[in-house]
C-alpha cells in the first residue's frame, strides 16, 4: 500500500514543479491532488504526512483561488511591474503552503526511514527540509525588500534564489523515490 502512495507523490511533486499554464489550467492542480491523495494514504500511520496533506491542500486551494479570479501567485521577475502588499501577502501564502507540505514530507521520511533503521536517508530527509527552509526563509525574509528596490536590481539574486528554491523541491522528488525503494526493500527483508 505504501508503494502507489510514494508513487502517487513523486507524480505530485513533479506535476508541480513543471507547472505548465494552459489558459487558466494548470498541471499544478493534478500535482497537488496527487500529493493530497498519497499523503492521504500515508497519512493513515504517519501523523506527518496529514501535515503534507493539509499543506498540498492549502496549495490546491490557493491555486484554484488565483485561476478563478485571475490573480497571480508568483513573483513576475521578468517585467518591471510593481510589486503591491496583496501580490506580497499572496506569494508569502504560498511559499508557506510549500513549506508546510514539504516539512509533513521530509519529516514522513525521516520517521519512517528511523523505524526502518535506515539512517542515510533519515540525514538525507533532515538535509533536504533544512536546505528548503534555508532557502524559502530567506526567500519569505526578502520579499518585502522588493518593493523598495529596482526589480532589474535585485533580478539576478532572486533568480539564484528562486532556482536553489526548485533544484530543493525537486531534490524532494528523488527523496520521495528513494524512500519508496527503501520501505519496499525493508518489506522484503521482513517476509
Amino acid at each position: 500500500m505504501t508503494k502507489p502512495a510514494y508513487s502517487l507523490i513523486a507524480w505530485g511533486i513533479a506535476l508541480s514543479l513543471i507547472d505548465i499554464h494552459i489558459g487558466y489550467f494548470r498541471f499544478a492542480f493534478i500535482g497537488y491532488l496527487l500529493l493530497m491523495r498519497g499523503a492521504y494514504r500515508l497519512g493513515k500511520t504517519n501523523r506527518y504526512y496529514r501535515i503534507a496533506l493539509a499543506g498540498s491542500l492549502l496549495q490546491e486551494i490557493l491555486a484554484c483561488a488565483a485561476a478563478m479570479t485571475g490573480l497571480r501567485m508568483d513573483l513576475p521577475l521578468l517585467s518591471n511591474e510593481v510589486v503591491t502588499v496583496p501580490e506580497l501577502l499572496r506569494i508569502s501564502a504560498s511559499i508557506v503552503a510549500l513549506l508546510v507540505t514539504m516539512f509533513g514530507l521530509c519529516s514522513g521520511i525521516q520517521a519512517e526511514a528511523e523505524a526502518n533503521g535506515a539512517q542515510p536517508l533519515v540525514q538525507s530527509a533532515r538535509s533536504t527540509w533544512i536546505a528548503l527552509l534555508a532557502i524559502n526563509g530567506a526567500s519569505l525574509f526578502l520579499l518585502p525588500f522588493l518593493m523598495n528596490v529596482l526589480k532589474s536590481d535585485a533580478i539576478w539574486f532572486m533568480l539564484l534564489l528562486g532556482a536553489a528554491g526548485f533544484l530543493a523541491s525537486a531534490r524532494v522528488l528523488f527523496l520521495v523515490r528513494q524512500a519508496r525503494r527503501s520501505i519496499q526493500a525493508a518489506d522484503v527483508t521482513k517476509l
